[in-house]
């Protein structure tokens, strides 16, 4: 898994090109996911979806919604999205509720 992000903000991230040599290197020898850990408006993942060119996005921040889940989901086709959910007293179950509708393109 390759950790996008600007230098000396996430300290195992690297910036779109290099991010995008690692996964081109790795074509052929498995998936290759792209994990966006801070949030950021949804056009902005879209076009670093397309920058970097992975096999799964692993979207990480909390703050997202699940409509922009289901928007951003909309958008990467054929690339997949992977949404963390964090596990916290009372809301978890809550939180996969409300993803629910994200559903999972075949």
């Amino acid at each position: 898994m390759v950790v996008v992000a600007e230098p000396g903000v996430v300290p195992e991230g690297v910036g779109a090109a290099i991010a995008r040599e690692i996964l081109a290197a790795n074509q052929g020898r498995g998936r290759a996911a792209w994990r966006c850990r801070w949030p950021t408006i949804r056009d902005e993942i879209c076009a670093m979806v397309e920058a970097v060119r992975p096999d799964v996005l692993h979207l990480a921040a909390r703050e997202i919604e699940p409509e922009d889940c289901a928007w951003i989901r909309q958008r990467i086709a054929p690339v997949r999205l992977l949404r963390a959910i964090a596990v916290r007293a009372g809301e978890t179950m809550a939180e996969r509720q409300a993803h629910q509708g994200v559903r999972r393109l075949t």
